[in-house]
């Protein structure tokens, strides 16, 4: 069973849409009518290329991230770099979002006490997006207390 996933790689594929929808409309537009109107020139570059790059580069960051469940714990990667790892017994607490279209699951790890963003928040969060074939692979890996922490979650 294959224990790597993406966060959500639908979503850095619209976002890759949006982005190449976004960069055509400017081609269009510079071939058309491109430095005439300054100020036109500057919202359109704006609205078409630097926006749609931006939000691009940020879903690529938030969701491209590959999560790898196993034994020792969760570990998300971006790129084939780690970004954070939570050993299970690390593990504070889970919260399980369930709305009509998506099931998300959060695991938050305390931070430590010298951590330069534990004034913001006391906790570090993992999430992705819950599927069944997610949900049994942390069924397979999973210590007792963390499955317990799912189904307890679930009939809410």
């Amino acid at each position: 069973m294959k224990n790597k996933f993406f966060v959500s790689l639908e979503i850095v594929m619209a976002l890759l849409f949006l982005w190449v929808c976004g960069f055509a409309g400017f081609l269009w537009f510079a071939l058309d009518a491109f430095g005439e109107d300054i100020i036109l020139t500057i919202i359109l570059t704006i609205m078409l290329l630097v926006l749609p790059t931006a939000l691009l580069i940020g879903g690529i960051y938030v969701f491209g991230a590959q999560i790898q469940i196993d034994e020792s714990g969760i570990t998300k990667r971006l790129f084939g770099l780690r970004q954070k790892i939570y050993h299970w017994k690390e593990i504070d607490h889970l919260k399980l979002n369930c709305t009509g279209i998506a099931s998300t699951l959060l695991i938050y790890k305390k931070r430590k006490e010298n951590s330069l963003v534990a004034h913001f928040s006391q906790y570090d969060k993992i999430y992705f997006y819950l599927d069944e074939q997610k949900l049994t692979i942390i069924e397979l890996y999973a210590p007792d207390y963390i499955k317990e922490m799912i189904r307890n979650n679930s009939l809410k």
